[in-house]
């Protein structure tokens, strides 16, 4: 008798992976190509679908099923897994997701009659404690009909999978995996404690953040996409960190200084932006004038009760910054 396959509860992970699809989406494009030797450019769309299929089980009630992504570059449609627990039915899941995709988007054919297309699918393991292997297979014995009777034709299942935790700071950067940034701590889960305590290793482990919020920095500069990946990569990032190490007060608090340094610096950006405006005025002391106006927009906007992704827009969208000046009737 099949065991009847448990609904698992969202966690952390699941809620960041699917808030970078949201946010950050450009970011998949270099996973995608890592996982399934694509070969897609920053300038391809990423179109993120609804991901919530629903059915009706055995016993007449409505399952609604949500999975962690369901998106479509050029005209290929994805589907990953991002995994953070050890799960022996984890491949019958996939299977399950799968086959409820593919149904969504079947079409039809004047001379193949109804086309059903399984969807790329891949799990990203985030724990090497995780032993899926390089895939996970489910084998289809399909039934096949000649003269001599019934037959079955074996066909294999892969799901790729992709183990986190084994990409370093350099193969992130290299690769330009810089998605995977917020599981990175993940990498580190087992020695926090010792790292927590000592001294050496949390500079080390600050430098190597430093150098993921750098580099994410230069490829958003280098690909032209928005900065608002850097401060929402940051933000999403603390949020694991809070998990992950919880009980890991220094941890936490150096790495998360780390971020806002980072942020700081990008907010620096608006100041001698500021400072310009003030100059261009005649003012004689611009440098002061243009420093008070921008402190004044973000205090201001602090006051509105604007979010802090509108807070940290300002800084990155130029755009957007200038009809902050104009809402405020700031010059």
């Amino acid at each position: 008798m099949v065991k009847k396959i448990k609904r698992l509860s969202n966690t952390p992970f699941d809620d960041v992976f699917r808030t970078l699809l949201e946010k950050c989406n450009k970011l998949i494009i270099p996973v995608i190509n890592e996982v399934f030797s694509a070969d897609y450019t920053m300038k391809d769309e990423v179109l993120v679908l609804a991901n919530e299929q629903f059915f009706i089980d055995d016993s007449g009630s409505t399952i609604k099923n949500v999975t962690d992504s369901y998106l479509k570059i050029r005209d290929i449609i994805y589907h990953i897994e991002c995994q953070s627990t050890d799960d022996s039915y984890m491949e019958i899941r996939m299977f399950e997701y799968d086959i409820h995709i593919a149904l969504d988007n079947m079409y039809h054919d004047d001379k193949e009659g109804f086309i059903i297309e399984m969807p790329q699918s891949a799990v990203l393991v985030l724990r090497e404690s995780i032993n899926f292997g390089e895939a996970l297979d489910v084998k289809l014995r399909i039934p096949r009909y000649n003269e001599t009777g019934t037959y079955y034709e074996e066909v294999n299942y892969s799901i790729p999978v992709c183990n986190v935790a084994k990409y370093s700071k350099d193969d992130i950067c290299k690769k330009n995996l810089l998605f995977l940034t917020p599981y990175y701590i993940i990498r580190f889960e087992k020695k926090l404690a010792q790292i927590n305590e000592d001294a050496n290793q949390l500079n080390a482990l600050k430098a190597e953040y430093q150098e993921l919020y750098e580099e994410l920095a230069e490829f958003a500069e280098r690909e032209d996409i928005s900065r608002d990946y850097l401060h929402d990569m940051i933000c999403l990032t603390e949020k694991i960190i809070e998990h992950v190490a919880k009980d890991m007060e220094n941890v936490k608090r150096e790495v998360k200084q780390m971020g806002g340094n980072i942020i700081k610096l990008d907010r620096e950006i608006l100041v001698e932006e500021a400072e310009e405006r003030g100059e261009k005025r005649g003012e004689k002391r611009g440098e002061k004038h243009g420093e008070d106006v921008a402190m004044q927009l973000i205090g201001l906007m602090i006051s509105d009760g604007c979010s802090q992704e509108d807070i940290n827009k300002v800084s990155t969208d130029k755009k957007y910054r200038e009809d902050m000046f104009r809402k405020y009737n700031l010059k």
